[in-house]
């Protein structure tokens, strides 16, 4: 399960695995609306695999800026070492 949390509001999605393209380009839709609405979004993923940072940088790729993978983990190992 992904979480993300906005205060009261929180989406989720339960993947089994890895998401896939639909899933991905889903999340990174959810995200950017809920970036609109609130200031912080918080992502996290309930079994630790690893898909929160996957959100984070294809949301990054898609909206914040970032041109390349590399760069959007880069920029979220600065957030989160």
């Amino acid at each position: 399960m992904l979480a993300v949390r906005t205060g009261p509001s929180v989406f989720s999605q339960l993947w089994s695995g890895e998401p896939d393209l639909a899933q991905l380009k889903e999340a990174v839709y959810r995200l950017t609306q809920l970036k609109h609405s609130h200031d912080t979004v918080l992502v996290c993923c309930a079994l630790g695999l690893s898909r929160s940072v996957t959100i984070a940088a294809a949301w990054l790729m898609a909206e914040g800026g970032s041109q390349t993978a590399q760069q959007a983990i880069a920029h979220i190992r600065t957030q989160r070492p």
